[in-house]
């Protein structure tokens, strides 16, 4: 599974990010490793994480911002 998008502002694209599940097949635990970017015009930055599968596609996005945000403080 892939979930990608591009952020923007007014017209300008401030990030793009991505995130792919590493299983090909969802495990039995449902809980799924995801290979995470966020490309800004400053940097591209790279992380793994883990989510339950169950929760949704706006709570892996929520967890994958919060992690980024964890990063750069």
């Amino acid at each position: 599974m892939a979930l990608w998008f591009s952020l923007h502002v007014n017209a300008a694209t401030v990030a793009t990010f991505s995130a792919q599940r590493r299983e090909r097949v969802v495990p039995p635990d449902r809980i799924c490793t995801y290979d995470v970017e966020i490309a800004t015009p400053q940097a591209v930055e790279a992380y793994v994480i883990q989510h339950n599968y169950d929760d949704g596609a706006f709570a892996l996005v929520a967890a994958a911002l919060t992690h980024y945000q964890r990063e750069r403080t």
